[in-house]
């Protein structure tokens, strides 16, 4: 008797490995001939070696298991791709309604993706960014971005983990010259020697350590060099600067880029800030931002610690009385997180979270269009999976099949919205305010490009694709094909088909009508800004700087100002309305209680004739007047928001002190807005000039224009303006002449807002016609299936609106329950955003009546022209149909 042949089993873990590779079928002929050798080796060298053998043969296996399934997936896809096509072709209507969609889907998704980028990319090319840091100020009432002057060399020296403190003050307008040219520069800045060691701005010529050393340097960019000197090489050269002195040119640094927070064309010394006085330098005049790097090794939390125990340890008042901290905000979040309306201006995270959200829903309602055809065309497909599935195609391979077929449109989509966003780039660009490269061959772009397309596949694929692969041969082959058999005993899945549907199409629009009511929200909100703002009814108001000899000659400059028949009033105020000049808690009044030791009050330089130019009104008491000339340096008059903040019933004639200077208050002037609506309107101070030449060095004439007759404002204005240069020219040799108009000025301060609502309205506009582009492909295939029945209909007498309604209805009841979800979503989105606004306006009902009115009317139009052809239609040949 033999003993029985001990049977050896293969690698475990390789053998699995082994059917995962090879599919089906293939796996059990394979695996039994590899486990045959397998024993065979085994007896004869060996369990070791017929292991490693068999390991081995699985090496070998994988490239050809790799170009085997490379080959036959390229065949498939081939297959997959010309299957599409002529499906597109049989279909061109429907497949121009998806390519519309997901073209226009994909181009916006593109251009909100491509500035999101741009939004993110904010101050990353700094090499130091993860050690820069910039001081803010948290207060009880509102949080600032500013210091005092001697706080950054006190931080430096005396905390170790600072590094470098730089100061950092915006430069006032000044006048420039070389040669014949000459130019007002907006945008300067004044810093510390050590800014271009902190800060990764390289300097193309000059020495970055010592370009700031001394008061009479400056640093200019390229763009600022190519202004003044053109070819000439500008280093060393000398820049006269208000006339007043020479400044010499110690750096020409490349030009800012365009995704940094801060932007300037040109840098002073902060030497300079200290030589000529530009502003206070105490430790309780917080003038400047101030930026640090700090060791690698810290801890923020006991930074800031110390930061607050320097400035209380020198004394700086707001910190010992504890009206503000000392805090730190990172480089790199800076850009996105504004500390309040009171901030430089900057991005908003918030609006990277809207339209990115916009982006998606623009998307999502193109894949909605895909979904719904597709699904709904799917009778003209049952065959073709039938006999896929007899003929042994998998469910898997049916899905493959039609997400590749998603995919195929999305790459065809995508070839033309790349061409299509190229196109509108620049459009884009100036609605946005921002000049955005569209780089395709960039690897991050290419990324963002291969991302979408991927998300756009797999979307408007996922639910054709399960759907049209569950088809069962048996139902759909026989009864002559006729799909309706597949559903005979089915009627669950068929409701569950017909609720898909009604799903998507409620999402649809309901995302179209979200964003309708966004538009119509940030519209009432601009509104009520131009109701609310500063406006004069009926004149026009211009104001010029005082610049040069203005303030010297203001008496001569203001009578021959109203030697002009349509100049009726001028004034002067140390700082164009829209500016600060200061914010201050150095006040005091009568009765001032230790919980108002936190207000702080804007105080404002003015000439006598200001309130009367500018047409604010005086509500009790008095103005500045002539007649009184105790009111020079021995008056003050307040908003009625200082009154309120006071506390005080009756002001006139109350004691009131401004930086310790105690005089009457003889009049309250009626709030007025100039500032944005976005902060919270200020208690306000005014006072007479004492010395013209030195307290409007930022300040500005008002000059008051009458509207002769509306209709002809505008041909009297050159001849004003031209009046107004005369002036000038009769003071002025150096500065050159320019004058600006107030409500223009205003009217800038809410750019964001206007472009938001253009946004909005382009992109509402955008998702309701890919949405009437959906609806409309479903009412063709609606009225194309019920075509019989409209026949037999009409010939029982049904009139054609009878027929129309009939059609419309589901379509009405869908866009009803899509107003009914997107009212109260809409709602909370826009209330949040109008939290932004300390002044903002309520949301009307009637801009929720107004938006479904014009979904349904949008939806019927679309509706209507599609089943109008098929209600007039001859009910002789719908009886013949099919």
């Amino acid at each position: 008797m033999t003993a029985k042949k001990k049977y050896s089993q293969p690698p475990r873990f390789t053998q699995w490995l082994l059917k995962c590779i090879f599919p089906d079928r293939k796996a059990y002929s394979t695996l039994g001939d590899l486990a045959e050798a397998f024993q065979i080796m085994a007896g004869e060298k060996g369990l070791f070696r017929a292991r490693l053998w068999y390991r081995c043969q699985f090496l070998k296996a994988i490239p050809y298991f790799f170009s085997d399934l490379i080959y036959w997936r390229v065949v498939m896809f081939k297959n997959y791709m010309k299957i599409a096509i002529r499906h597109m072709r049989r279909q061109k209507g429907y497949s121009f309604i998806n390519l519309s969609g997901l073209i226009i889907g994909m181009t916006c998704t593109i251009l909100i993706l491509l500035w999101i980028k741009n939004e993110l990319s904010y101050d990353k090319f700094h090499e130091q960014k993860q050690d820069i840091y910039r001081v803010i100020c948290v207060g009880k009432e509102h949080n600032y971005f500013s210091s005092p002057a001697p706080f950054a060399p006190a931080i430096e020296a005396e905390i170790p983990e600072v590094e470098n403190a730089i100061r950092i003050l915006r430069a006032p307008r000044f006048v420039y010259k070389y040669g014949e040219n000459v130019f007002y520069e907006d945008n300067g800045i004044t810093a510390d020697p050590a800014f271009f060691s902190v800060f990764t701005f390289p300097l193309i010529k000059g020495d970055p350590e010592t370009a700031l050393n001394n008061p009479e340097n400056i640093v200019i960019s390229e763009k600022m060099a190519q202004r003044y000197f053109g070819d000439e090489d500008p280093l060393h050269k000398s820049l006269n600067i208000e006339n007043q002195g020479e400044l010499v040119i110690s750096g020409i640094m490349a030009d800012v880029p365009a995704n940094s927070h801060f932007q300037f064309d040109y840098v002073l010394s902060h030497k300079f800030v200290e030589e000529v006085r530009l502003c206070g330098l105490q430790w309780g005049d917080f003038n400047f931002k101030t930026y640090i790097k700090a060791a690698e090794t810290r801890d923020e939390k006991a930074l800031i610690g110390r930061l607050n125990s320097v400035a209380e340890k020198h004394g700086c008042p707001q910190i010992v009385q504890k009206q503000l901290t000392f805090s730190i905000q990172s480089m790199s979040d800076i850009y996105l997180n504004p500390i309040s309306n009171y901030d430089i201006p900057l991005g908003n995270k918030r609006y990277v979270y809207i339209f990115s959200v916009i982006a998606f829903f623009i998307l999502f309602i193109a894949c909605i269009n895909f979904i719904n055809l597709s699904t709904a065309r799917s009778e003209r497909r049952a065959k073709e999976v039938g006999l896929r599935k007899v003929v042994g195609a998998s469910r898997m391979q049916v899905v493959r099949q039609f997400f590749g077929e998603s995919v195929f449109l999305a790459l065809i989509s995508l070839m033309a919205a790349l061409l299509l966003a190229h196109l509108l780039m620049p459009i884009f660009s100036e609605l946005i305010g921002k000049n955005i490269r569209f780089e395709i061959f960039n690897l991050t772009n290419l990324l963002v490009f291969v991302v979408v397309t991927c998300v756009v596949g797999i979307l408007a694929g996922i639910y054709p694709a399960l759907y049209l692969s569950s088809f069962e041969p048996v139902y759909v082959l026989k009864s002559g094909g006729s799909f309706l058999s597949f559903f005979k005993d089915r009627t669950t899945r068929l409701k569950k088909r017909g609720a898909m549907r009604k799903i998507l199409v409620v999402t649809q629009f309901s995302l179209s009508l979200i964003l309708i009511l966004s538009t119509l929200v940030v519209y009432n909100q601009l509104n009520f800004i131009k109701q609310k703002s500063w406006k004069l009814e009926n004149d026009h108001m211009l104001y010029i700087p005082f610049k040069e000899n203005i303030a010297a000659k203001y008496d001569v400059v203001k009578n021959e100002l109203l030697s002009h028949p349509a100049i009726v009033a001028v004034g002067a105020k140390d700082v164009v309305p829209t500016g600060l000049r200061n914010n201050t808690g150095g006040v005091y009044w009568e009765g001032k209680t230790r919980e108002q030791g936190n207000i702080y009050m804007e105080t404002t330089r003015i000439s006598f004739d200001y309130f009367q130019t500018m047409g604010m009104d005086i509500v009790t008491g008095r103005g500045f007047s002539r007649d009184f000339p105790g009111d020079v340096g021995k008056a003050y008059v307040l908003n009625e928001e200082a009154i309120k903040k006071m506390g005080m019933d009756d002001p006139i004639g109350k004691t009131f002190a401004l930086y310790g200077r105690r005089a009457p208050i003889v009049g309250v002037v009626k709030n007025t807005f100039y500032h944005s609506l976005r902060t919270v309107l200020r208690p306000q101070v005014f006072y007479l000039f004492t010395n013209l030449p030195r307290q409007t060095f930022s300040g500005v004439v008002l000059i008051r224009v009458k509207d002769l007759q509306r209709r002809q404002s505008a041909s009297h204005l050159p001849d004003v303006i031209a009046h107004v240069e005369k002036v000038w020219g009769s003071v002025n040799s150096f500065a050159p002449f320019e004058y600006h108009f107030l409500n223009e000025t205003i009217d800038a301060q809410y750019k964001g807002e206007r472009r938001l609502g253009r946004l909005f309205s382009y992109f509402a506009f955008l998702a309701i016609f890919i949405s009437c582009l959906g609806l409309f492909g479903l009412a063709s295939f609606v009225t194309e299936q019920r075509t019989k029945e409209i026949g037999i209909r009409k010939t029982l007498g049904a009139s054609l609106g009878n027929i129309m309604v009939m059609l419309s209805k589901d379509f009405t009841k869908w866009v009803l329950v899509a107003n009914i979800i997107a009212w109260p979503v809409a709602w909370y989105a826009m209330a949040k955003w109008l939290q932004n606004f300390a002044y903002r306006t309520h949301i009307a009902w009637w801009t929720f009546l107004a938006a479904g009115t014009a979904a349904f009317l949008i939806a019927w139009l679309t509706i209507i022209f599609q089943t109008y052809k098929s209600a007039r239609a001859n009910p002789v040949d719908a009886l013949k149909y099919e």
